[in-house]
């Protein structure tokens, strides 16, 4: 095909391999379109980690994605004012990472976790300095899900064919600064190690049940790429495509599962 497109290129004239510019092209549908301007946008690294620990070789399985927070949601886990030894609970940002975020993906595309798969998603920020409207926090939490032969999230594009039990038990540690006054994140640098076991069908894992030990790195980020799992947030501040998938009409998509 690649063959086949490449001289059919190289047989058009150089006003062919032009657009027009006043043509418009545009998308009909990104995901990015649903960038929480204002929000939390976060970037997370995953790595399969060796039992060697710092002293082994860093493993080169690794994989990206993103995590994202509307301006609101961040505002609804931010009070006006804290003092220092207060305690400032995450749930929200906690559950988005034990459900979409700490998932098995080093080695390949895995699946999310569905709310009832999530037996632990805490996140907790300790105040330990405050100068003026802006505080730092220390974070800490921990998040454990396990998923087990029955898909629990409805028929959409991720609906595997077939399933297997898998899991992952996570520990975080680390830090954030806060704005108080225009309910944001500063900074954020956010470590998770763990646990993972099982597998699905895509993630790398083939024979390799497990356990074995997997990392995550978390920060703020301005890229506009948007979360794997955009399509499962279920929020009105992520626009969805006018036209369904063909999980969700077939008959509307004019696509038909082969």
């Amino acid at each position: 095909m690649l063959d086949t497109a490449l001289k059919r290129w190289g047989e058009l004239s150089m006003d062919e391999r032009r657009l027009d510019p006043e043509a418009a092209q545009p998308p009909a549908h990104r995901w990015e379109d649903g960038f929480p301007e204002g929000g939390l946008v976060i970037s997370r690294i995953s790595r399969d980690l060796s039992p060697g620990g710092l002293d082994a070789t860093p493993s080169n399985r690794w994989n990206r994605d993103t995590l994202w927070c509307s301006k609101g949601e961040v505002a609804e886990m931010l009070p006006d004012a804290v003092e220092v030894g207060a305690e400032l609970q995450l749930q929200l940002l906690a559950d988005r990472l034990a459900q979409l975020a700490l998932v098995d993906d080093a080695r390949g595309q895995t699946l999310p976790f569905a709310p009832a798969e999530v037996e632990l998603a805490r996140l907790v920020g300790r105040v330990v300095m405050v100068d003026g409207s802006k505080a730092t926090v220390e974070l800490s939490g921990g998040t454990r899900t396990q998923a087990a032969e029955t898909w629990l999230l409805g028929e959409d594009n991720w609906t595997p064919r077939r399933r297997t039990p898998h899991g992952i038990e996570c520990e975080l540690l680390g830090t954030a600064t806060l704005d108080l006054t225009a309910r944001s994140f500063n900074s954020l640098d956010l470590v998770a190690v763990g646990t993972r076991w099982g597998r699905t069908t895509f993630n790398g894992r083939g024979k390799d049940l497990g356990p074995s030990l997997v990392g995550f790195h978390l920060t703020l980020t301005d890229d506009r790429l948007a979360p794997t799992f955009a399509s499962l947030y279920g929020v009105d501040w992520i626009p969805r495509p006018e036209v369904p998938t063909w999980r969700d009409s077939p008959a509307e998509s004019g696509l038909e599962r082969r």
